[in-house]
């Protein structure tokens, strides 16, 4: 080798050694750069099976379905047919009244028990949300059929009524119709405009209230004047989360809604089903995408006002020490709570009751118990089929999930980041928008890049639909420990990934435990994504939708509704289990460092 050869060799290595420590020296001295470097995979998992999907119906929406292929042409067409057959717009002008109106009742059913658990539980508050929170962690298709079984013109409600005679003949509007839409709506979302609220609740200063109190307002005044001001961010937050999912609800009008209670969600599917008209499907979607989206937008401008009036609250009323600001007691409050409670568990115990029945009719009286249809549920090939390939999506989904979840949530809540709010609001998006758009969103981008329906297609869906939750369980896992214990790590020597492994990691496996337990429930009861993404590859409960049609097959799935919902019981409860350990062994610690720092 020559030496104008070798001084070649060394200058390259000398020019890479000196832009790999720029490169590190870059990340040490930008913390943001640091962050959004781990943050990297999970926006980027998000950015393709959110943001592309929704470009790609975009796309679509400007091409037209001949007989046996899309036309690519750029057109208008799609748009003009829906403003010229009006029929489309008024499903959606229906869908967007009974969503209202699903809002507006679940909101103020919702509001006494986000009051009850934030002013009236002082022990066990983790335990009441667990206990309001269990039914819907049962699969949605399963609640439905338990509203579709009291409903029914041979269902509970009027074999009942009909019973002790307060009717002559069953009362046919129950079912099929708009209002079992908008109570079995109201009834699947109910824990959804709970929880914003309470956490608006829980962060009210007491010692407001008891300035109120003092300056002689009574009970019922304080609460309009200042509790409710004060909640309203939680009430415009609940009220999103309710609107706009249930406007293009798929299931339930399906189920329940009969003739009289079709909603758009409904239309959008049939086009991508039935009709096999893509592009028009695409175009409804965009057209409902942006109508919720001025709707909502409209909405949270026009209640600025509520937080602008509580923010004069806090500033009108002088705090001061709080004594017993809720020492009465409410009777009719907590009777209100025993009741709502009803309303939430009495449709998941129909599955368990009818399944001993001997009987295929879901009517009362019930014949004799019997069980043999959980033993049925072992000699049918084509269940035990798509039993396994709900485990086989499942179980990667709830790995997957849980590690772009956590990688996240340490970015989030270690690093401090420009436009965090921002990257939060886009990787927590799927928990509010409609499954419709983001079903047949990805099911038009498979189609685009050519990837078959399949399982695969079901596990992708699953993860962009998962990760939000699993991002929120584990950052509330990060910030409830003390990071002086990570920063004594680093003061040790311990580089990031070694600190992040010894120290960090045992501190929040709880918390990733009960993200793979509740990753794995949800993609586990998932319908949505894998009715439409699946091909012919069914998962369970897939299988279970093209049971419940028949009345032969009905017990059976009732049969297996109950196993699955013990089972998610069983699993919500090892996840608040491994949460106390968690927290129980935080405080072990924490406590040893301060002894050690007291030493």
């Amino acid at each position: 080798m020559t030496k104008g050869a070798r001084s070649g060799i060394v200058a390259g290595r000398v020019a890479e050694r000196t832009w790999t420590l720029r490169l590190r020296a870059l990340f040490l001295k930008h913390e943001w750069l640091r962050g959004y470097t781990l943050l990297s995979p999970t926006l980027l998992v998000m950015i393709c099976l959110l943001a592309l999907p929704i470009f790609t119906l975009v796309v679509y929406s400007f091409w037209t379905q001949t007989y046996v292929h899309i036309d690519e042409t750029f057109t208008l067409s799609n748009y003009e047919r829906f403003f010229e057959k009006w029929l489309y717009g008024k499903l959606l002008l229906r869908s967007i009244r009974m969503s209202a109106t699903v809002t507006l009742i679940t909101i103020l059913m919702a509001y006494p028990v986000a009051y009850f658990l934030a002013f009236r539980v002082t022990k066990n508050k983790m335990l009441w949300l667990i206990m309001i929170n269990l039914p819907f962690w049962t699969s949605y298709l399963l609640r439905v059929l338990a509203w579709k079984i009291m409903l029914g013109n041979n269902g509970v409600i009027n074999s009942s009524l009909l019973e002790v005679g307060f009717i002559q003949e069953p009362l046919e509007y129950l079912l099929y119709s708009r209002f079992a839409v908008i109570l079995t709506l109201a009834h699947g979302w109910a824990a959804f405009a709970i929880l914003p609220i309470y956490v608006s609740l829980e962060k009210i200063d007491r010692s407001l209230l008891e300035a109120a109190a003092d300056l002689g307002e009574n009970p019922f005044r304080t609460f309009l004047r200042v509790t409710l001001p004060l909640s309203m961010p939680g009430v415009i937050a609940a009220a999103v989360i309710e609107f706009i999912p249930t406007v293009g609800d798929y299931i339930t009008p399906v189920m329940v809604g009969g003739p009289r209670g079709i909603m758009i969600g409904q239309i959008i599917a049939n086009q991508f089903t039935v009709a096999n008209n893509w592009p028009f499907g695409a175009a409804l979607t965009i057209i409902m995408m942006m109508t919720i989206t001025i709707i909502v937008c409209t909405f949270i401008w026009l209640s600025r006002w509520g937080t602008v009036k509580g923010r004069a609250v806090e500033t009108t009323l002088t705090p001061k020490e709080l004594t017993a600001t809720e020492g009465r007691s409410f009777d009719w409050l907590f009777i209100y709570i025993i009741l709502y409670l009803l309303f939430l568990y009495i449709p998941s115990l129909m599955l368990p009751i009818f399944s001993f029945n001997d009987s295929i009719q879901m009517v009362l009286p019930l014949k004799e118990f019997t069980v043999k249809w959980y033993v049925a549920l072992a000699n049918q090939p084509a269940l035990l089929a798509a039993l396994g390939n709900s485990f086989k999506v499942a179980i990667p989904v709830a790995i997957v999930t849980t590690t772009l979840a956590t990688i996240a949530a340490k970015a989030m809540t270690r690093y401090r980041l420009p436009g965090r709010g921002l990257a939060i609001g886009f990787i927590l998006l799927p928990m509010v928008m409609p499954g419709i758009i983001m079903a047949v969103g990805l099911l038009v981008l498979s189609l685009a890049v050519g990837m078959p329906l399949s399982l695969w297609t079901i596990g992708v869906s699953h993860v962009v639909f998962t990760v939000p939750f699993s991002m929120l369980v584990v950052m509330a896992r990060l910030e409830g420990f003390d990071k002086s214990l990570e920063e004594s790590a680093l003061d040790l020597g311990e580089n990031g990934w070694m600190t992040f492994w010894r120290v960090t990691f045992p501190l929040i496996l709880p918390g990733v435990g009960a993200s793979l337990l509740l990753t794995f429930t949800a993609s586990f009861d998932e319908f949505l994504f894998a009715f439409f993404l699946g091909g012919n590859q069914a998962t369970l409960p897939v299988y279970m939708w093209t049971q419940v049609r028949f009345p032969q097959t009905l017990p059976s799935v009732l049969a297996l509704g109950a196993l699955i919902f013990m089972v998610s019981g069983v699993l919500i409860g090892t996840a608040e289990w491994l949460r106390r350990m968690g927290d129980k062994r935080g405080d072990k610690l924490r406590k040893a460092s301060y002894r050690e720092q007291r030493g």
